[in-house]
């Protein structure tokens, strides 16, 4: 039986849908455009554009008597009414390897198959607003360079770059053989004495996976001005810090306040702070305010993601400070949409009365019932999760936004919300020591109704905190060269999502104007130049050894471990170095030191430790054959950065260099067809 599967609906199982037939058109439809020119016979044609198709499916239900028909009809609007807003993967039994994205559109009327049945016929058409179909990601690890690469498929592909490079880098390229290329970061000219170097260190790198780094602040404890009460407690929940209580009702906001201080003072900085406030009632009112702090807890700016009206309209606010001198730098909802406002009913306290029992007088807390209203009225920060960045260099700062989709799936946003104020005075350049959140909720009339009126709270969080040191003005403002990765960090060039990435998260300021996203066609080849180059790739003369990323440290002869060393000034072991079985490796030095000891560890794939050579410090070159075994290997030397070791692939020990940035490089895709 044909079936189509809908996000995880079964159209028989969960539906009890009988598929009979799909139109489903070749391709979306086509629109062709032209421009008339005055005196010339004919236009030009400017193409055609290819739009969104439906997809009509032919359905058929099976019912017993007029009761069950109409239970089915019933049942079957009801489930598929949530797919009208969101686009939803759609499968057909035929061809399970293939998926496209769709919204509900329209179900037409049902039809009585005959009259003596209460079997019923109807259509429901599907949008896909992508007219293309997915398979299902392809994953290859990428071994050459330059590399050819034929996707499948035989439609347009966005592909996703990933490269893990095994030294610090300044510069990553994709190159096609159509031109096109993207490319982040800066070039180094070593000749001319240039030298990587990272003017913006990262200085707090808090995950929010833990609250132990942070101090929770009860009222008397708090050196700055808090902008409500402190109370209640926190909990850590999806990878953040969110609250466990708000504490007893009062007035004004009130939550947990939690600070934590730097271990050093920055005169110019960079803050991100990942965070979201989520509104599952239109009037519950939550704040999440984060605080920057100088070294004597005093407030010298406040970034806040705020609710302060009976609708879905949050606003967000980054301000200055010193003292009593005080700038709103930004302080907007952005775009609000206006809703419909509507009245709700609360009995809420009213004062006291006298009232008497048993001809005695008491006084007793009034009530009244009271109007309050709730609005639909949303802004461009309903239900926000993303990044509030402030950068400070100078007497300059810039504060930008920038909403995520939801589970880091990338930017919401084409370009982030961006401002800036140049503090010409000096009021406000004040250092940079600590930081501090407040994560709190304004009573509404429903908490102090009688009985309290439940309702959920916003959910509030802090998900991720970062925090750089400018030094010299930050990156690329001095003729040294930014570091745009670590050895062994991750950076991803997403074509689909439109947006490049350092270890998850979004990092396009080193950008370079003029890059494209990668895009080919499944079935064409194409080939691509990459730098840094794959680190599967060995050539002769490749130096192996990656002196920049050595351990401190010796390896233990029996084991293969790295131990410490009291030498350890002049003891230093290799990372590991891949390597293939029965392959030919010569081992050579540049410089002879008589008080030098020399050895090669080789390493089983899952690097369990096999053997080790050694040579004499009157040997300055010799070649070895891989273990039958071995994939890994590692280098030690004591004085290895006097001696400077090279190892490369065959007999010859070739004129030393140092080692040339590899990386590990994968490519990720989904073959697209129409």
């Amino acid at each position: 039986m044909k079936r189509f599967i809908l996000d995880t609906l079964d159209s028989y199982d969960d539906l009890g849908i009988i598929l009979e037939d799909v139109e489903n058109s070749f391709m979306g439809s086509l629109s062709a455009s032209s421009q008339d020119v005055p005196g010339m016979t004919g236009a030009i044609s400017q193409g055609t554009s290819i739009g969104s198709k439906n997809i009509i499916l032919e359905c058929v239900c099976l019912a017993q008597n007029e009761s069950e028909r109409a239970e089915k009809e019933a049942y079957i609007a009801n489930v598929l009414r949530p797919f009208t807003t969101n686009a939803v993967s759609l499968k057909f039994t035929t061809s399970m390897d293939w998926e496209m994205y769709v919204s509900l559109v329209d179900i037409s009327k049902s039809t009585r198959l005959a009259k003596a049945t209460c079997d019923f016929s109807f259509t429901i058409t599907f949008e896909a607003s992508d007219p293309h179909q997915y398979g299902k990601m392809i994953t290859q690890e990428i071994r050459e360079n330059p590399v050819t690469i034929t996707a499948d498929g035989y439609s347009d592909v966005k592909p996703v770059f990933t490269c893990i490079p095994d030294t610090d880098i300044t510069k990553l390229a994709i190159v096609d053989d159509n031109g096109e290329w993207a490319y982040i970061g800066n070039d180094v000219d070593f000749m001319a004495g240039e030298t990587p170097i990272n003017n913006e260190p990262l200085i707090l790198d808090d995950k929010c996976s833990t609250t132990v780094p942070w101090t929770s602040l009860e009222n008397a404890d708090v050196t700055f001005k808090l902008d409500g009460t402190a109370s209640g407690s926190l909990k850590i929940y999806n990878d953040g810090i969110q609250v466990k209580s708000f504490g007893e009702n009062m007035p004004g906001y009130h939550g947990p306040a939690f600070q934590q201080y730097l271990g050093q003072e920055c005169e110019d900085y960079r803050v991100r702070v990942r965070l979201c406030n989520l509104q599952h009632y239109a009037r519950s009112r939550g704040a999440a305010e984060f605080y920057l702090l100088d070294a004597n807890g005093a407030r010298i700016g406040k970034v806040a993601l705020n609710d302060k009206s009976d609708g879905k309209d949050p606003y967000i606010v980054f301000s200055v400070e010193s003292g009593s001198n005080f700038k709103y730098v930004y302080n907007s909802p952005g775009t609000v949409k206006k809703g419909k406002v509507t009245t709700i009913k609360v009995k809420t306290k009213n004062g006291t009365k006298t009232v008497t029992v048993n001809k005695k007088k008491k006084t007793e807390v009034a009530y009244k019932t009271i109007s309050v209203p709730s609005s639909t009225a949303t802004s461009t920060f309903t239900d926000f999760y993303g990044y509030l960045d402030v950068l400070k260099i100078g007497n300059k700062f810039t504060f930008s936004i920038m909403k995520l989709k939801s589970n880091n799936a990338g930017n919401a946003w084409s370009k982030p919300i961006t401002t800036t104020f140049t503090d010409t005075k000096n009021t406000y350049n004040k250092k940079l020591a600590g930081i501090a959140f407040f994560l709190a909720k304004a009573d509404i009339a429903e908490d102090r109704a009688n009985p309290p009126i439940k309702y959920t709270v916003n959910t509030l969080a802090i998900t991720d905190v970062k925090v750089w040191n400018i030094l010299n003005g930050g990156n690329g403002i001095t003729s040294k060269q930014e570091i745009i990765a670590r050895a062994g960090e991750e950076l991803r060039i997403d074509s689909e999502d439109g947006c490049f990435y350092k270890n998850g998260e979004p990092f396009m300021d080193n950008f370079y104007i003029g890059s494209q996203f990668p895009k080919f066609t499944g079935g064409v080849p194409i080939e691509y130049n990459l730098f840094p180059k794959p680190s599967n790739l060995k050539v002769d003369s490749d130096n192996l050894v990656n002196e920049s990323t050595f351990d401190v440290g010796y390896l233990q002869a029996a084991s293969g471990k790295l131990m410490s060393s009291s030498n350890d000034t002049i003891d230093r072991a290799s990372t590991w170095i891949t390597c293939v079985p029965a392959q030919n490796l010569t081992f050579s030095i540049l410089n002879t030191d008589s008080d030098s000891a020399r050895r090669i560890f080789f390493y089983t794939k899952s690097k369990t430790f096999i053997s080790y050579t050694e040579y004499a410090n009157t040997i300055k070159s010799a070649t070895i054959v891989v273990p039958a075994n071995a994939y890994y290997c590692k280098v030690y030397a004591k004085k290895a950065l006097t001696i400077r070791m090279k190892l490369e692939i065959g007999t010859v020990a070739t004129a030393y260099n140092e080692h040339v940035p590899t990386a590990t490089w994968l490519l990720d895709y989904r073959p697209t067809r129409d």
